[in-house]
């Protein structure tokens, strides 16, 4: 009964404490711990939300995600402090990809045509358009056949600029996908523009070095073997593969239907926590 009335009272009276209420009530604090354990706890809205919210997010919604789209799909301000408790409550573990650790190789083969490592890991431009990292990566889809994407993020926005999917990872993909792109640009910003990529054959071929030279295009590559010198668009792939699922594709087509959807929907509508809560859409059209 001692502990119910405590319960009632910092209910209702949030700016009463704990330790006070028990030490006038002559219990133990650990006491009081142990009772309120032991009662059945009462989902609220806000938790049937949050959980709504995770498992539409397949389990991978951390509390920071979850707390954009309370705000911005529900317009409610909750505490990250009350997420994380009524996750906890629920049992809702996100799932977490695992770390993988890079592998750096002192290799010194075509090291001539590697242009030098302007980026440096500063992966926060002033603006828009003045940085761009980009690479090619693989998926596999039905019958193991293979399906090659390449993509370039916008370093200060975050945006995926340019992409496209190919059934060969050739100097055709990146530099025909890259050169629409560039072109939707002025002649001045492109000559800002700093595009960093890893020294990957398809960006040291000659069709590529003179496409982004006839352009005015500053070309920046990582270290040979180091993957963190490019990673914010390996990050960028590495949620790709693990939000959606190519490999129930039948041919390409339906593989860039899945890529197109997601792409869309990570430029468009999902929120960046280092994007002050604004999609890389929104944060983009702020510069304009």
């Amino acid at each position: 009964m001692t502990f119910a009335v405590i319960s009632r009272a910092l209910s209702c009276c949030t700016y009463l404490s704990l330790g006070k209420l028990c030490s006038v009530a002559r219990v133990s604090r650990s006491g009081y711990d142990s009772w309120s354990k032991r009662l059945p706890k009462v989902l609220d809205k806000v938790d049937l939300l949050i959980k709504s919210i995770f498992e539409k997010g397949n389990a991978k919604s951390g509390y920071r995600t979850i707390k954009m789209a309370l705000e911005r799909e529900y317009g409610l301000i909750i505490n990250h402090k009350r997420i994380i408790r009524s996750m906890r409550l629920q049992k809702l573990v996100t799932k977490i990809r695992r770390k993988k650790y890079p592998s750096v190789t002192t290799e010194t083969s075509c090291a001539e045509r590697a242009f030098p490592n302007i980026v440096k890991r500063d992966f926060s431009p002033q603006s828009p358009d003045s940085t761009y990292s980009a690479d090619v990566t693989e998926f596999k889809i039905r019958n193991d056949r293979k399906v090659y994407l390449y993509a370039a993020k916008d370093l200060c926005s975050k945006d995926i600029v340019a992409y496209n999917v190919s059934v060969t990872p050739d100097a055709a993909l990146v530099t025909d996908t890259l050169r629409e792109r560039l072109l939707s640009l002025s002649e001045l910003q492109r000559k800002k523009l700093v595009y960093h990529t890893d020294q990957g054959g398809v960006f040291m071929c000659n069709a590529h070095i003179n496409m982004t030279k006839s352009l005015h295009v500053t070309q920046s590559m990582s270290q040979r073997g180091n993957c963190l010198d490019n990673a914010p668009i390996e990050s960028f792939f590495g949620h790709l593969k693990d939000e959606i699922d190519i490999s129930l594709s039948r041919d390409i087509f339906e593989a860039k239907e899945v890529i197109a959807r997601y792409i869309d929907l990570y430029n468009n509508d999902r929120p960046q926590w280092g994007l002050n809560r604004k999609t890389p859409a929104e944060c983009r059209g702020s510069y304009n």
